[in-house]
């Protein structure tokens, strides 16, 4: 074997070697804020908010490394039903690939080759991108809020991808037309990949723990806006038993920033009859939730989250409480975005 590829095989298992423990690491703190934000929310008998995008979304603004954002990047068919939620998370990642320089179509390629498909002839290119194709399908997608499933998936997506590494590694080892010098040049594109660049600094696990449980219950308060329908006939008898059974409800889908976030239209007489009406229902959580979020926001940011006004207004717009979760979660994404590929953030 090329002694260019023997020794990129040799440092390539202690790369992922390092990238495990790091999965074992964030796997810890998600687990540990996936708990807390349970055991706050059940002491308000709200459990029900659990919700399978909790992972990808806190992969998403609390990534850390370029590992968990490449690995919530394969997921996010998960958001498919939670257009706001989809909207901030793939912003986000896109801003993170981006303040990396990494611009791909196929993420899972990225992570695993960096800029060798650049580099490489025409022929080992058409292999890579098969090879790529491969591992973008087998790519997991994360358990239903399960966090001890999640540090196997991380796992797993690691060693996916070292494996796909060394079978582009023996690929260009077994090219006859490659000179050494041509596999050199292959093999630098390859140590450039973020696979080759695990993080040289550990994380601080209570900080990313916050982040974590703070992007959890930013999930809920956007989960909690309705847009309620009272039908004219049941408008006009002024509540009781009719309207309560008449009254049509369901989850507003767009962000309170979004241009078309519903407006409520108040009951409206004319000529003799009553026009349906539409309000906005904001579920709001209870004191233990509220409390909570504000240790956690004054943790990470030094200022309380909820305000006099967070839950005055939404019928002429979303209330300041639902833009201020949105803000919350960017800032989130912002302040655990990283920023050079071997090294941790947060």
């Amino acid at each position: 074997m090329s002694d260019i590829i023997r020794n990129y095989l040799d440092e390539l298992e202690s790369k992922a070697i390092r990238w495990r423990i790091f999965c074992r690491d964030y796997a810890s703190a998600y687990h540990l804020a996936h708990d807390q934000y349970k055991a706050t929310w059940a002491a308000q008998e709200k459990s029900d908010k659990e919700k399978a995008e909790m992972i990808v979304l806190a992969l998403s603004v609390a990534s850390s490394t370029v590992l968990m954002a490449a690995f919530a990047t394969n997921s996010l068919r998960v958001l498919a039903s939670r257009a706001a939620l989809n909207v901030i998370c793939n912003n986000n990642l896109n801003r993170t690939f981006n303040a990396l320089h990494l611009v791909s179509n196929n993420k899972a390629a990225m992570f695993a080759l960096g800029a060798v498909m650049d580099a490489a002839d025409a022929r080992a290119k058409k292999y890579i991108e098969e090879k790529a194709g491969t591992l973008t399908r087998s790519a997991p997608t994360p358990a239903v809020t399960n966090p001890a499933v999640l540090q196997n998936d991380l796992i797993n997506y690691v060693e996916s991808n070292q494996l796909y590494a060394m079978e582009v590694a023996f690929a260009i080892r077994d090219d006859k037309s490659l000179s050494e010098a041509d596999r050199a040049i292959l093999v630098g594109s390859l140590k450039k990949a973020p696979l080759f660049k695990p993080p040289v600094n550990e994380i601080k696990r209570e900080r990313l723990t916050d982040h974590i449980e703070l992007s959890l219950h930013m999930s809920a308060m956007l989960d909690s806006d309705f847009l309620v329908d009272i039908p004219m006939r049941e408008a006009s008898l002024g509540g009781g038993i009719a309207a309560a059974l008449g009254t049509r409800e369901r989850p507003i889908q767009q962000l309170p920033s979004a241009p078309d976030y519903p407006r409520g239209a108040p009951t409206r007489s004319f000529l003799g009859g009553v026009h349906a009406q539409q309000m906005i229902r904001v579920a709001r959580p209870g004191d233990v939730v509220q409390s909570k979020i504000d240790e956690l926001n004054g943790r990470i940011f030094n200022e309380k989250f909820f305000s006099a006004n967070s839950w005055q207004g939404g019928q002429n717009g979303p209330m300041p409480v639902l833009l201020r979760a949105e803000t919350t979660l960017n800032r989130l994404a912002e302040a655990s975005r990283p920023l050079q590929l071997d090294a941790a953030r947060v």
